[in-house]
């Protein structure tokens, strides 16, 4: 254990508070009350304490945690195509939440509204996604988000490896359009909503094109490419080609076209399975 010596003085720098910077002469006075929320120190080692000199100044960090409740807020963990397991912390980095979520799954998690930290550990195998095998660095953590009361959230993966925290928004009344096209295979392109709804579903033989409206808001284009359709939760199979595109913000009276092959176009092109595909 840390042995902490109450006659150090900290400086801690505050982040959205009113002031920049507190000087604190006394531990027992390090977690500050500023409006609605209360800071506490935390370091690159957060479940642990800090070690102070005496008589010295230190520069740590001052995180802040809200009241939660009574109301409540809804999380969906999105494993997509890899083993994940999920901490979900709340307040001083007390633990609330640890699950594991299979491939091309997703865990509806029930929260009291308030400010937590998400921690993910992603795994090609359950063994891999364990915690008991993990070290500290194999964790992807997404920063104290503030999860507002009767909202819905994902957390899935983006481009690059990393995770996002994805809000879901109203859908409409205005509408986008996206024109889809295909070279010498067949594709099925499927819109899918935050949550995992899917929106619309087309499908294009090789050499033709297509134009479709949909209410604007955000959304996840999966596309397969393949020579023969085997079913929907096949897809093209082995031998098909699976890609997705991070969720989007297709945007009222706005016409958009995909080009699988590049960069172009609304988001990123990512590699994916016929699994996730389908889920």
């Amino acid at each position: 254990t840390n042995e902490i010596d109450t006659s150090s003085v900290l400086k801690i720098h505050l982040q959205n508070a009113s002031e920049d910077m507190l000087i604190v002469e006394n531990l027992s006075e390090a977690e500050i009350q500023e409006e609605d929320r209360t800071y506490y120190l935390i370091g690159s080692d957060a479940e642990n304490g800090f070690v102070f000199g005496p008589g010295k100044t230190h520069d740590v960090f001052a995180e802040y945690y809200t009241a939660y409740g009574p109301e409540e807020t809804t999380v969906q963990i999105a494993a997509e195509s890899r083993y994940l397991t999920a901490r979900i912390y709340a307040g001083k980095m007390e633990l609330s939440e640890e699950f594991l979520v299979a491939p091309h799954e997703r865990k509806d998690i029930t929260l009291p509204c308030g400010r937590y930290m998400v921690a993910l550990l992603p795994g090609d195998t359950e063994e891999d996604a364990s915690p008991e095998n993990a070290e500290e660095d194999d964790w992807d953590e997404l920063s104290h988000w503030d999860f507002e009361a009767g909202r819905f959230y994902e957390v899935s993966p983006g481009l690059g490896g990393g995770y996002g925290i994805w809000e879901l928004e109203e859908y409409g009344p205005g509408t986008s359009s996206l024109y889809l096209s295909t070279e010498d295979r067949s594709a099925c392109y499927r819109l899918v909503r935050v949550g995992g709804e899917l929106e619309t579903e087309v499908f294009l033989e090789p050499h033709s094109h297509k134009t479709i409206s949909f209410p604007s808001g955000r959304y996840r284009l999966r596309i397969a490419e393949g020579e023969t359709w085997l079913s929907d939760e096949e897809a093209f199979g082995e031998a098909g080609n699976y890609s997705a595109i991070d969720y989007f913000n297709y945007k009222d009276g706005e016409a958009y076209e995909i080009t699988t092959s590049t960069s172009s176009g609304p988001g990123n092109v990512k590699g994916d399975s016929a699994g996730g595909f389908s889920g």
